[in-house]
């Protein structure tokens, strides 16, 4: 490491000369002034512009009913179905509930431990696939 004292004192940096500084300082404060007298605000204007596009100008961007076709608008409809996935839903509320019977008329231990473990089973399917986020992964969709 050099010691400071045999560094260079040309400076990076050369502030303005104060001519310069009070030029440049009587432009700013006209300026100001100036935009103080007409009100104004010098970053921000009074208010946007906004200029509408007229109707003939959308009705060409947009074409619409039968001449869409024919225009170039290729038009598909999607269907979507979750008819499979409430079937699979009830499958299961119904083996739940022909698990609860069978496990209350069961009078065998071995018996009553299995169909509770296949309840425990059904019923965290259940718990899972009764909901919105799986019926919208799982619907089907077709197009027409």
């Amino acid at each position: 490491m050099e010691p400071v004292s045999s560094m260079t004192t040309n400076p990076l940096y050369e502030p303005p000369k104060a001519a310069d500084t009070k030029a440049a300082r009587n432009e700013q404060s006209e300026n100001q002034e100036n935009r103080e007298a007409a009100g104004k605000h010098p970053l921000r204007p009074d208010r946007d512009e906004y200029i509408p596009e007229t109707k003939r100008a959308l009705a060409q961007d947009k074409p619409q009913g039968p001449d869409r076709k024919a225009a170039g608008g290729n038009v598909k409809k999607c269907r979507v179905s979750t008819e499979k996935v409430d079937r699979e839903i009830e499958k299961l509320k119904k083996e739940k509930e022909e698990l609860e019977r069978q496990l209350n008329l069961e009078t065998d231990e071995r018996k009553a431990a299995r169909l509770e473990k296949r309840l425990a089973q059904v019923e965290n399917e259940l718990r899972q696939k009764d909901t919105d986020a799986y019926r919208r992964q799982h619907m089907t969709r077709s197009f027409s």
